[in-house]
């Protein structure tokens, strides 16, 4: 924008301004518009400017592109490799938890067959028992049955 300061100065002198205060209004008017007022150079310069900065921001935008891409690749591989670890330490736990199976079995199978054996001798020993008991029976019963056949006869002939 133009701004002829003499124009100014002669409209305001026609206006009924002294000539020093419509030249003192023109200057300032001058100053004002020159300190606010922004000419085409001012914005081409600020246009300049502003694309160099954005060049500048797709460059930092391609490089953090390239720079998470690159982070999540390399997360990706750990969190395989992390994976793997975990399958292998999951495969040998379950190995390991076979073989203590496979051996807890065998000790409670072997302390089984111990206390079926026990269990047997203690039956054994009371069919034994039961046996003597059955004869001592059977004995003490004809026995008394001899005594009391004596008796009867005894009294028969005696008595």
């Amino acid at each position: 924008m133009t701004f002829d300061r003499l124009v100014y100065i002669d409209r305001l002198k026609l206006a009924g301004v002294d000539e020093v205060i419509a030249r003192a209004h023109a200057e300032g008017l001058r100053d004002a518009l020159l300190e606010s007022v922004a000419t085409k150079a001012d914005i081409a310069e600020l246009a300049a400017a502003t694309k160099a900065d954005c060049a500048a921001l797709a460059g930092d935008i391609s490089a953090l592109a390239a720079a998470t891409k690159a982070d999540i690749s390399a997360l990706a591989t750990a969190t395989k490799a992390d994976c793997a670890a975990l399958a292998g330490d999951i495969s040998t736990l379950a190995a390991a938890t076979k073989a203590d199976y496979r051996e807890f079995s065998m000790e409670f199978d072997r302390k089984l067959e111990a206390l079926e054996r026990k269990f047997d001798a203690k039956i054994e020993k009371l069919d034994h028992k039961i046996e003597l008991f059955a004869r001592d029976l059977v004995i003490k019963g004809a026995s008394g049955l001899v005594i009391l056949v004596s008796v009867m006869i005894g009294l028969k002939f005696i008595g």
